[in-house]
This record gives structure tokens, sequence and C-alpha cells, in this order.
């Protein structure tokens, strides 16, 4: 079986912690050749591990869902299009849950999209903002990390001079 490396997925490889040399010690420096690069296997993630996995895929995530949406840009930011953008984000973040980078037996369990007009002001509106929120459940204990992500839309175009 090939090796999957998905965005979700931890640094292979580490050093063991005893394994680490300090390079300011000339004794402690070993040749390349004779160093032994062995992999930490744990029956879980590490909390420094953990923490780091999550803001990749959250990055991961949010760059993600800001290029799937760029086309919104040619829209008019009305209701149609706040429909739109959920199912476009929902459709997204479904295939992620389906490949088991999100937590949950279902997929409200797992995440959430709002973009209605409870997620943008009437500034936003007037000035062609669309504002969408999203939450995703990527790891235990943790329940929903939020994040927003933002698009100008073709009223933005309009309103400006």
């Amino acid at each position: 079986m090939p090796l999957r490396v998905l965005p979700f997925s931890g640094p292979a490889g580490r050093m063991r912690p005893g394994g680490r040399m300090k390079t300011n010690d000339p004794a402690q420096v070993r040749p390349l050749e004779h160093a032994q690069a062995t992999p930490v296997t744990r029956p879980g993630p590490t909390p420094e591990g953990t923490a780091l996995n999550i803001r990749r895929y959250l990055a991961y995530l949010e760059h993600s869902l800001e290029v799937g949406t760029q086309w919104v840009v040619f829209e008019d930011n009305s209701e149609l299009l706040w429909g739109a953008v959920r199912r476009t984000v929902a459709d997204f973040l479904f295939d992620e849950w389906k490949s088991g980078a999100l937590l949950g037996s279902k997929p409200e369990e797992a995440y959430f999209v709002r973009c209605d007009r409870s997620t943008m002001t009437q500034n936003d509106l007037d000035n062609g903002r669309l504002v969408c929120l999203v939450g995703v459940a990527p790891v235990k204990p943790a329940e929903f990390i939020t994040f927003r992500i933002g698009q100008w839309t073709a009223d933005h175009t309009r309103n400006t001079p």
C-alpha cells in the first residue's frame, strides 16, 4: 500500500528525545552516516505534534476554501449566492470528513457552514463583502474550531469609485 501524505498527517521520521544532539558540544557531533534517525513510535499524538498538525490542517482548509470560492467575485451578494457558497464549502468539507480528516459519525458532528445575514453586517453587504463562518472538528477533545472566510462580490466593484 503506498504511503499517503495528507495535510492533517503528522511529520514522519522525528528523532527520539534522547537522539537529539547538542551542536555546541563537539563531542556530541557525529558524522551524518552514523546518525540514527529513528521515528518516534507512540500510540497517540503528542500535544505539540497535535497543535502543529491542527494549525497546518486549518491553514490548508482556509487556503483551499478561499481559492475554491473566488468565483463569487462575479456574483451579486444575495441569498442565492449565500446558498451556493454554503453548498460549495459543505461539499468540500464532506469530502474531508469522508477521508477521515474530521471526526464525527455524521457530517453534522464534523463541521458546520454558515453564510447568511447572521455572518454579515449591513456594512459588509453595502460594500460587497461575503463572509462565511466555518467550524470543523479535526481532533478530540476540541469540539469545533471556527474560522471566517471573506470574499469580495460583484457588488464591491459597483460600489468603489
